[in-house]
């Protein structure tokens, strides 16, 4: 199997449609994450549409990773806001409304070979595929089955003004964030797509910061009372109101000021390294 990776650095280019074409033999399935929660700002529409038929001309499995997007961008997750039909799709707590769960999805070619294709109780259909044993601790967990079905039986009564409304939101607050960014020179940007975003250091200037700094950023809004993930990738949810966006741009600005009342985020116009302030007490 072939995995994309921000790491590899060939995610959306050309390039890797090539090194598929020249390993098709040796391979089973791609997978990709379509919008990777670290690079939220590459939606390489084209590239997956290239891809896609690629994989179709070659039989080869497409993967669609949505455990983080989940169905954030389109009630029909990646695959219906790209106009594409993976083979095999997985999501995550996002179906459960937050309880543990995780979900493989996908055409019944495949997945027959799971739960052995599809019939029914009280009748005289049975598995007519030898289904293949799985197992796990939360695997088909009655209280996260009816979170799911209610997770998306109210995706469904939504018809996507649910997320319509979730990925305004979103992007409305990480254009204030670059708003104060950029008006205080400061060298961060909000990064954002459908109802996920994520602080970063502006990718010219990130030789400029060291790590302590951002971690000193989040662990502040903590302090705060806006919790951040350690996987510093953050998100609304139908829970937050108005009054929720407002403050979390709040508490980021006054955190970011903070921080550079002691030394640390300079702006463009003094860009030096502060490794000396690191000790620097927070007020």
């Amino acid at each position: 199997m072939l995995f994309f990776s921000k790491m590899i650095g060939h995610y959306g280019k050309a390039e890797s449609l090539e090194v598929i074409r020249q390993h098709r033999h040796e391979l089973a399935a791609v997978l990709v994450e379509p919008v990777q929660s670290r690079l939220l700002n590459l939606a390489p529409k084209e590239f997956l549409h290239e891809l896609r038929a690629l994989t179709h001309s070659e039989d080869i499995i497409l993967i669609f990773d949505e455990v983080i997007m989940g169905f954030r961008a389109a009630p029909g997750g990646a695959q219906e806001y790209f106009g594409i039909e993976a083979d095999i799709a997985t999501y995550g707590k996002a179906v459960g409304g937050g309880m543990a769960i995780g979900v493989v999805a996908g055409k019944a070619r495949y997945m027959d070979r799971i739960d052995g294709g599809t019939w029914n109780y009280g009748d005289e259909s049975y598995p007519e595929t030898e289904p293949t044993y799985f197992a796990g601790t939360f695997c088909k967990h009655p209280l996260a089955m009816s979170a799911a079905k209610a997770v998306l039986l109210h995706i469904k009564e939504q018809g996507g003004a649910l997320q319509a409304k979730l990925n305004d939101s979103t992007a409305q607050l990480a254009q204030a964030l670059n708003h104060y960014f950029q008006t205080e020179g400061i060298m961060l940007r909000a990064d954002q797509f459908s109802s996920i975003f994520r602080i970063e250091f502006q990718s010219m200037f990130s030789e400029l910061y060291l790590p302590i700094e951002m971690d000193l950023l989040f662990y502040l809004l903590i302090h705060k009372g806006v919790y951040v993930w350690e996987g510093r990738v953050c998100f609304l949810s139908a829970a937050h109101t108005d009054e929720d966006i407002e403050r979390i741009i709040t508490v980021v600005k006054e955190s970011v000021e903070e921080l550079r009342s002691v030394g640390y985020f300079p702006s463009k116009t003094s860009p030096k390294p502060v490794a000396q302030k690191k000790n620097a007490l927070i007020p």
